[in-house]
Parts: structure tokens; C-alpha cells; sequence
């Protein structure tokens, strides 16, 4: 499906993501001695900026051009720990829901210490925590499909063994699993049959976005 580009929307979107601090306003002007730009917070910038890399004192121009840099916590979780994936993949399975769906930022389990008083130990972390028509669902997901290790099929059936959901999906931004994954869904699959509980890859579907002219 290709969704038009509305200039106007995206503006006002854009906005929002700076008041909120995701998107950092700034410019980057050139050093009319040296050539060298860097980008400058708007809340750093004077009318006289100082070069970064000769010293040179020069004057912003008029009208600078705006250049904005994404949030430093929020590239991290982008680029390091595989958040944008799990947005897709929570997103689309709400939207996939008939009657109702809820879920919870990834959670981690506890297990009690013996013998300590509130003290508790992290048993496993989990990325998908839903429930979906009255089905609650675990899943596993990562940035590639390649990501996926036997220990996080392992990891999952301990898990599912404890708490006992309905299903357990895994997932990437690969439209398909690779033969290691689907095996190792299958012997989840098995493993998992006594209780009953669904194993399932969950294929993300794409959205494309064709913004046309910009004016």
C-alpha cells in the first residue's frame, strides 16, 4: 500500500518529535576559512560561532539551514538493541487483533532468592508480552532473522514451561525464518505439545512510503 506524502503532516509531525526531544534542532554552517561544518545544538548556537577545528571566529549567516539529529538514547536503542523491530512486530500484532489486544514494555522475570529476603534474581528477559483476543502470547525478536541462537529456543521453552501461554511467536525484520529457525520452531513446536501451547514465526508485513515532489 503507498501512502502520499502530505508535506504539511509531516511537518507538524516532525515538530512534535523535537518537543519531545527525539529529533535535536540545529545547524551545521561552513568555516569560511578551513570549509569545516559541524553541526551545533540551536541551543548552543551565537551569532558568532567559534570553528572547531581552526579556531576561526565567523558570524552565523542568514537564514541557516536546519539540520536535525536524532536523540542519542534513541539511536542507541535503534541501532543496539533492536527496539525498532519490536515496534514493528507489537504494532502490527495489535492491529491484527479481531476484538482486543494489550500489552507491556519487555519485562524482565524474577525468580525469588532462597533464604534472602526481597532479593530476586533475573531469570530471563522478555521482548513480546501481549494478550490478543484472550490469548496470551510470548515472543522472541530480533533485528535479523540470523540474530537467532538454539539458547533463545531453550530460553523460550523454560520460559513457557513456567508461566504457560497461549502462544509463543518469533520474529525479525526478515519477511522469512531461515531452515535453522524453522527447525528449531518445530522442536519447540514438539516439545511444547503436552501443554498445548502454539509456536509460530510472525512474518512482519512493509509498509511503502512514496513521498513524491517536495515544494
Amino acid at each position: 500500500q503507498t501512502i502520499p506524502f502530505n508535506e504539511s503532516d509531516f511537518k507538524d509531525k516532525l515538530s512534535e518529535l523535537v518537543e519531545m526531544g527525539i529529533f535535536l534542532l540545529g545547524v551545521k554552517p561552513k568555516c569560511p576559512r578551513c570549509g569545516y561544518r559541524i553541526w551545533y545544538q540551536v541551543d548552543q548556537v551565537l551569532q558568532k560561532l567559534n570553528c572547531r577545528g581552526c579556531g576561526y571566529e565567523f558570524s552565523l549567516p542568514a537564514e541557516p539551514e536546519w539540520f536535525y539529529r536524532l536523540n542519542s538514547l534513541i539511536r542507541a536503542a535503534a541501532s543496539l538493541h533492536g527496539t525498532v523491530p519490536l515496534l514493528i512486530t507489537i504494532s502490527q500484532f495489535m492491529n491484527d487483533a479481531y476484538t482486543s489486544a494489550i500489552f507491556v514494555p519487555s519485562l524482565e522475570l524474577l525468580n525469588k532468592v532462597e533464604d534472602k529476603r526481597n532479593e530476586y534474581e533475573i531469570r530471563a528477559e522478555l521482548d513480546v508480552i501481549c494478550i490478543q483476543d484472550g490469548q496470551f502470547v510470548l515472543g522472541e525478536v530480533k533485528q535479523s532473522v540470523g540474530l537467532f541462537h538454539p539458547e533463545d529456543f531453550k530460553r523460550m521453552k523454560d520460559i513457557a514451561e513456567l508461566v504457560r501461554p497461549d502462544k509463543i511467536i518469533f520474529s525479525s525484520l526478515d519477511k522469512e525464518p531461515t531452515e535453522f529457525v524453522k527447525e528449531n520452531i518445530e522442536k519447540l513446536k514438539t516439545e511444547l505439545a503436552y501443554l498445548e501451547i502454539e509456536v509460530a514465526w510472525y512474518p512482519v508485513r512493509y509498509w511503502i512510503f512514496n513521498p513524491g515532489p517536495v515544494r
